[in-house]
């Protein structure tokens, strides 16, 4: 199979995974494999971050930078290839005075849960099986902007794992809730709209008009919000 990455669409990625500077990728997903072509400028990186699910590959085209794994620091050239093993830790960091050009290989797709549903439109679009306008994406949750804004800023933030809703959130799966306020507070940040205000909706079952069945948060700003909410 020959995978063109010059068609892919680049993404500008500011400040991945809390790095510095812009991330260039273009990627290729399926639900077996995700393959980034990447590039970082000169004091550009990606932030450090932890493999809960999967592991990670890296191979340096072009360029010298360094991996700090774990604490310990790698020296990266062209040709090097380095291994994040799943539950290990790792940033990728372009301390040169030129750029950085890899791939990034995650040779098993972040897990979607041992429960996913293969009917679930929300699996689906964090599979990459139905195209969405990505907002932020790392190893446990992925947000995304919705298809029918209520809001200037209306996005979803969903967990790879398929929970149902609210009601089924449980002491295994709790941090995964609390990960993804964080990416919500850090996203509040990073748009600007953290200082304004802004409302987080989560609904719940039939009542509560929850129209797709896997745990998500609505995130809206931009305007002033009513209450009671409807």
């Amino acid at each position: 199979m020959l995978i063109d990455f010059s068609t892919l669409e680049e993404q500008k990625i500011p400040c991945f995974r809390g790095g510095e500077k812009v991330t260039a990728a273009r990627m290729f997903v399926d639900p077996l494999v995700k393959i980034m072509s990447g590039h970082l400028e000169p004091g550009a990186s990606i932030g450090m971050h932890t493999h809960e699910t999967n592991s990670e590959i890296i191979h340096v085209l072009s360029g010298d930078g360094k991996v700090i794994c774990d604490g310990q620091t790698e020296v990266l050239h062209a040709g090097s290839c380095h291994y994040c093993p799943k539950g290990h830790t790792h940033s990728l960091i372009n301390d040169s005075d030129a750029g950085l050009t890899f791939f990034a290989v995650n040779p098993e797709k972040p897990k979607l849960g041992g429960n996913a549903m293969s009917d679930c439109l929300f699996c689906k679009i964090i599979a990459g099986e139905i195209p969405s306008s990505k907002v932020y994406e790392d190893d446990l949750c992925y947000a995304f902007h919705d298809i029918s804004p209520q809001a200037p800023t209306h996005f979803l933030v969903v967990p790879k794992e398929h929970i149902q809703s609210v009601s089924a959130v449980n002491d295994e799966n709790a941090r995964i809730v609390g990960h993804i306020f964080a990416v919500i507070a850090k996203l509040a940040d990073e748009l600007g709209f953290a200082g304004p205000g802004y409302r987080v909706v989560s609904n719940i079952g039939q009542a509560g008009q929850q129209t797709v069945p896997h745990l998500h948060f609505h995130v809206l700003a931009g305007r002033d919000m009513t209450w009671p909410p409807g």
